[in-house]
């Protein structure tokens, strides 16, 4: 009879951690996230930024991009947003239309949005970026408030901004 006590009582205990187990590892047990390919070197978007960098620097710029950025969306168990990795991959050739001078660019690494607690949307921008956030290019790091674009942190070096990096290499 004491031996059965004692199986019992490793059942119970058991069954009361793996339940427990199940709780803590509720977040972890998440949905799968969901995955999405997107085409940046699309004509529609090579046009968008083309007609952005030839305003910027004053000159027609063509864009031609191969490039495409997997976004996952990771969700809580009730459905709600719990962060998202944009990875990208993009590698641009800007060229000036009128005289035919080019330069290669590319940017890689990944982007990560979450809400923290206090509901405000954040950026952690990583990798290479040729003409990124507020048109600035950088390497390392850099954490912002995705609500206000305002830099909260960076670690890593800024490259420059589009006039620097665009608009004086391809200038007449």
């Amino acid at each position: 009879m004491h031996r059965s006590k004692v199986r019992i009582g490793r059942i119970r205990v058991a069954v009361l951690s793996a339940m427990a187990a199940l709780t803590l590892a509720g977040p972890a047990l998440a949905a799968r996230p969901t995955r999405e390919i997107i085409d940046v070197g699309t004509p529609e978007i090579e046009g968008l930024i083309s007609a952005h960098l030839s305003e910027t620097c004053g000159f027609e710029i063509s864009v031609d991009a191969d490039a495409r950025i997997v976004v996952l969306v990771f969700s809580n168990n009730d459905g709600t947003f719990r962060r998202e990795i944009d990875t990208a991959q993009i590698k641009w050739t800007l060229t000036n239309v009128a005289t035919g001078v080019s330069i290669n660019t590319h940017n890689v690494g990944p982007d990560i949005y979450w809400v923290n607690r206090d509901g405000v949307t954040m950026l952690a921008s990583m990798g290479r970026a040729y003409v990124a956030h507020e048109g600035l290019g950088f390497i390392g790091r850099v954490l912002l408030n995705a609500d206000t674009g305002e830099v909260l942190a960076s670690g890593g070096h800024f490259t420059g901004d589009i006039q620097q990096l665009v608009c004086v290499p391809l200038a007449p």
